[in-house]
């Protein structure tokens, strides 16, 4: 796995470099905030919580109608459901094209995470945890981003995360975060020629 992420480092950072030596290249490096709701599914006997998210873009120009994008994001639960809390940082890469004012992409992300039970949980072979350790997180997911200004979007995120976990007999879990909330981007400021 840390080799694809290299190769699509290497390939992200090629890309900013050949729209850098292209004087026509529409839009430049800039950054982009986002926090939102997350409701997960936690995928562990109907688990659910309600979380935050917040993270950061580094977009990155255009390529064929494509901007990719480095990203990394933290989740927490501010309510941990009845069964397990579960928090996360994850970093990876995402790639959108625009129609107008709506921005549809695909992401995959990659990370850490943390399985935290409400109650001392019982596996089906008689197993109890009161906590899971560090979990690593595969998060592919898609959006949908819709401009309000030229700096405001509202997001719509959905993820499908591979937990690593003892609490299932098959060691994983499949949770379903889904996020609502508002990016905004960090516009540079343009060079008038003189």
């Amino acid at each position: 796995m840390t080799r694809a992420l290299s190769l699509i480092l290497a390939l992200s950072l090629t890309a900013f470099a050949q729209a850098q030596g292209t004087p026509a290249a529409t839009r430049q490096v800039d950054f982009s905030v986002f926090a939102g709701v997350t409701g997960i599914y936690t995928g562990l006997s109907q688990g659910r919580n309600a979380a935050i998210t917040a993270g950061v873009d580094l977009n990155l120009p255009e390529i064929y109608r494509l901007r990719p994008a480095l990203e990394v994001r933290a989740t927490y639960p501010f309510d941990r459901g009845s069964v397990d809390a579960q928090r996360g940082i994850l970093a990876g890469v995402r790639v959108e094209t625009r129609y107008g004012r709506l921005h549809p992409y695909v992401d995959f992300l990659a990370g850490g995470g943390q399985i935290t039970f409400v109650r001392p949980y019982v596996r089906f072979d008689s197993i109890i945890l009161s906590s899971e350790g560090p979990s690593t997180v595969l998060s592919p997911g898609a959006g949908l981003r819709y401009d309000l200004t030229p700096r405001f979007s509202l997001i719509a995120d959905a993820q499908f995360q591979r937990w690593n976990t003892a609490a299932s007999l098959s060691g994983h879990l499949f949770a379903k975060p889904l996020t609502l909330g508002l990016t905004y981007t960090l516009v540079p400021h343009q060079r008038h020629p003189r």
